[in-house]
């Protein structure tokens, strides 16, 4: 070319480096929304695996303090126990007597199936005004104080 015209080739390699340039900020923008929605996944896990920790932790300290104490007289459930943790999380645990409930549900079996146990149901949860997760316990308890865990269920 002569005189300072434009050579056509230099305009299709503008206009492909723009299309390249394109391309590749279009895949940046994925990537980083997809590590960003991931990001949010793995946090929501995170705390909803701590809040099973909170709950599940505060099921054994309510056991170790029925296993420090005299077994309450008459049978009577302990009082329901909540707090609120420095972090923001509120736990709270209950018990209910389920004997009645296991005998009924193995009428032929009688008294001499808890064998002078009184059965429990432990529900512990831990959670914030939208979050919440559960823990519960069936646990077992002679006149003599004795404790015995007889089965764990962490979820909902």
């Amino acid at each position: 070319m002569r005189g300072g015209g434009v050579d056509s080739r230099n305009g299709v390699a503008l206009v492909l480096i723009l299309l390249l340039v394109g391309v590749v900020a279009t895949l940046t923008v994925g990537v980083q929304t997809s590590l960003a929605v991931s990001q949010r996944l793995m946090q929501a896990k995170r705390f909803r695996t701590e809040l099973r920790t909170a709950a599940s932790d505060a099921a054994w300290c309510f056991l170790r303090d029925r296993v420090t104490r005299s077994p309450a007289a008459g049978g009577s459930l302990p009082v329901p126990d909540n707090a609120l943790l420095p972090s923001g999380v509120e736990t709270h645990v209950n018990v209910t007597d389920s004997t009645t409930a296991f005998l009924g549900a193995i009428p032929f079996l009688g008294s001499q199936a808890t064998g002078g146990w009184r059965i429990y149901l432990l529900q512990a949860t831990a959670g914030t005004s939208n979050v919440v997760e559960k823990v519960s316990c069936i646990y077992r308890r002679d006149r003599g104080g004795a404790i015995e865990v007889l089965g764990w269920h962490q979820g909902k």
